[in-house]
């Protein structure tokens, strides 16, 4: 009986040893400041690259690269696109900024984006709320062709202590109004640890285009870079709603960006 107790007593002895030097199971601390930020910094590159999809459609042949930056203090991230950087087959040129005030815990957001010879900017606004070791967040951002604004997208985000996160989402039109069957899903893991920490992915799905991206952050802040792509949604079962989303594209192209003949945008304010 002694000796099956001596076992027993070193098997749990190895398996408390094994959990304390293992850090993939030990409890996942709160995300840092700087964590947080990056963290924004993600979905709000999803965002930018949401409405170039609904704007544009999808392009699988021009995936985007980007240069992004927070900062130590985790109240601030920028990103923008490399040089030479084309889509459906024209320049474009996209950028975004964010600042996070931590004793309101209100990121504020804003980018501008510039597509042949169309151009458009964004502002909006995310508040971040603590639960537990996470964070619930809830934002809109406002897209503006010649300062009139002609969409609005809603997302809803859970932030994990993991550094992973879900999010659901819609668009409005410029009146407030949800655009139909423009229900968006989006996951993204972005590496805390062992191995590859600081690396990230973000996929998105719901409409008639996909966004994906994979990137690199690191932990403590910094410089890093993203690739992101707007490819064609490949679920059979969306494409009865991707043919009412591709009529909406084609609408939306002609009233808020012209009829695609080089004359620029036709926004009307009415």
């Amino acid at each position: 009986m002694f000796a099956i107790t001596r076992k027993g007593f070193y098997c749990a002895l190895a398996m408390l040893v094994f959990t304390v030097a293992t850090p993939a199971a030990r409890a996942a601390t709160p995300l840092t400041q700087v964590q947080l930020a990056t963290e924004l910094m993600i979905e709000n590159q999803g965002d930018n690259a949401g409405f170039l999809g609904l704007m544009f459609g999808p392009d699988a042949s021009s995936p985007l690269n980007f240069s992004s930056n927070v900062n130590s203090a985790g109240t601030m991230f920028s990103f923008s696109t490399d040089p030479g950087a084309t889509y459906q087959g024209q320049s474009l040129v996209l950028s975004g900024l964010g600042v996070f005030n931590p004793s309101t815990n209100v990121l504020v957001t804003s980018s501008s984006g510039s597509l042949g010879g169309e151009s458009w900017t964004t502002s909006g606004y995310e508040t971040v709320t603590a639960i537990g070791d996470g964070f619930s967040t809830t934002s809109d951002s406002d897209l503006f062709a010649q300062q009139v604004k002609a969409f609005d997208r809603h997302r809803v985000t859970d932030l994990f202590p993991d550094g992973k996160s879900t999010d659901f989402g819609w668009f409005t039109d410029k009146n407030g109004n949800k655009i139909p069957n423009s229900d968006f899903t989006s996951t993204d893991t972005w590496k805390l640890t062992d191995p590859n920490p600081g690396t990230w992915q973000y996929a998105e799905s719901g409409l008639v285009f996909a966004v994906t991206s994979q990137g690199f952050s690191p932990l403590t802040g910094g410089t890093g870079s993203f690739v992101a792509s707007v490819v064609p949604e490949p679920s059979a079962s969306l494409l009865f709603l991707g043919g009412l989303s591709m009529l909406w594209l084609a609408f939306a192209r002609r009233q808020f960006f012209g009829g695609g003949g080089g004359n620029g945008m036709q926004v009307s304010a009415a």
